[in-house]
């Protein structure tokens, strides 16, 4: 059996994270000067994942593992929802067709916002999967720069028309692969032979 060190730096690299992320959800004094500060947090889990992952052998267990926490998390914050609908205007909520669109094409949890890193992730991981099972990694890393200018443009153009409509820029396609993939980049040694 190998014995393989944890690395700490990395546990503190992600502590750092965790804690900015409450940061973002949370009401302070001084809130606007330091969310710009937070926006770091979700990127870098999503590097640290690409870095840690990448050539790891390819497995739907990692990806059924992120949907069960999805599915306990949604369904926790579905029956929160349900109830609050209930008590205060006395009827249930019901997703439109609207939801569920965005639920399946930008992993926009409607009835929780702060769930759609979970599907995010596991989009991802399974777009990976086919990137792996394919073998088309040199296209993927081609694709992250494209894949983050979209965003940022989608980000600074059209969201700040609808300022609500954050999953068309805070998704998997923007947001998660190209950082998972970045981090992938990291753990290249030597380098891809298009980068040399």
């Amino acid at each position: 059996m190998i014995n393989v060190q944890r690395n700490h730096t990395i546990d503190s690299l992600k502590l750092l994270c965790a804690t900015l992320v409450v940061f973002i959800h949370c009401e302070y004094p001084y809130k606007v000067n330091v969310l710009p500060v937070t926006e770091v947090a979700v990127p870098l889990f999503f590097a640290l994942s690409g870095c840690f992952i990448f050539g790891a052998k390819r497995k739907w267990e990692r990806i059924g593992r992120i949907a069960k926490i999805f599915a306990w998390s949604a369904a926790l914050y579905l029956l929160k929802t349900e109830m609050v609908q209930l008590l205060t205007i006395h009827r249930p909520w019901m997703p439109t067709w609207k939801n569920i669109t965005d639920l399946i094409l930008f992993n926009d949890v409607t009835f929780s916002i702060h769930l759609w890193y979970l599907p995010a992730y596991i989009y991802v991981l399974v777009i990976v999967f086919l990137i792996d099972m394919y073998n088309v990694w040199r296209w993927a890393f081609w694709s992250i720069l494209p894949l983050l200018l979209t965003g940022v443009f989608v980000k600074y153009n059209i969201a700040d028309e609808c300022p609500k409509d954050t999953q068309y820029f805070r998704n998997a396609y923007f947001n998660g692969l190209p950082y998972f993939l970045l981090g992938a980049c990291v753990k290249i040694t030597p380098p891809p032979p298009f980068w040399r």
